[in-house]
């Protein structure tokens, strides 16, 4: 469930001012939930690494965050589009590597 403290238009108007000690709450009040959901697709180490890429894309993305969705289903959204190209770029490295083994 989604912390209301973090979810109030006050806050979210801190965030996308760039407010550091904002998004630093942030990350560490939703840091697990996001994990958690990046791991049912992904291996532990993966996992880390779409949060990681995922955090950069919503700090990046956090100006044009427009509040239709709660912070945490825009964050959740996020890390599982970067879970989802992980896969999909692993997939193309492997169909590489058997395109280059079926060619030898």
């Amino acid at each position: 469930m989604a912390n209301p403290d973090l979810e109030t238009p006050e806050f979210i108007e801190r965030l996308r001012a760039g407010d550091r000690a904002a998004f630093a709450l942030v990350v560490k009040h939703y840091h697990p939930r996001l994990l958690g959901a990046a791991r049912t697709m992904l291996q532990p180490a993966d996992a880390e690494e779409a949060v990681q890429d995922g955090w950069i894309a919503a700090h990046r993305a956090l100006p044009k965050f427009e509040g239709r969705s709660a912070l945490l289903t825009w964050l959740t959204r996020i890390v599982i589009n970067q879970a989802r190209m992980q896969l999909l770029t692993g997939q193309l490295r492997e169909l590489s590597d058997w395109q280059g083994f079926a060619t030898e």
